[in-house]
């Protein structure tokens, strides 16, 4: 397996550079119909559900599947936003994620601030 041009560095150096911040894979490394089936899986849930509500959902062109989960809606500036968490099980693995979840002036909701909640 090939080194890194820092771990090549360090190798030749001696030194080790210094420890960056590395942002973790977010949701932009989620295959993009996949956050379609977690938004129409999310959008099936009535706003007005005062408890936390879990659905499963799936994705049939990715093979991709896992759970969605919402809180209560509130107003928000950006409108009416509830948070949610989902696990996306798919080939490369499983993953959690957070964020929230907005209304659309058409009634659509539209993910929002969606962060990977785990270390892979």
């Amino acid at each position: 397996m090939p080194f890194s041009e820092p771990q090549m560095q360090a190798a030749a150096t001696g030194r080790i550079a210094p420890a960056r911040a590395v942002a973790p894979a977010g949701a932009a490394s989620v295959d993009p119909s996949d956050w379609e089936s977690i938004r129409r899986a999310l959008s099936g849930i009535a706003a007005d559900t005062p408890q936390p509500v879990a659905v499963a959902w799936h994705n049939v062109g990715t093979g991709s599947d896992g759970t969605v989960t919402v809180g209560p809606a509130g107003k928000t500036s950006a409108g009416l936003c509830r948070p949610f968490t989902t696990t996306l099980n798919a080939p490369r693995g499983v993953r959690s994620y957070r964020g929230e979840a907005c209304r659309s002036g058409k009634g659509d909701w539209t993910l929002a601030r969606v962060f990977a909640e785990d270390s892979a």
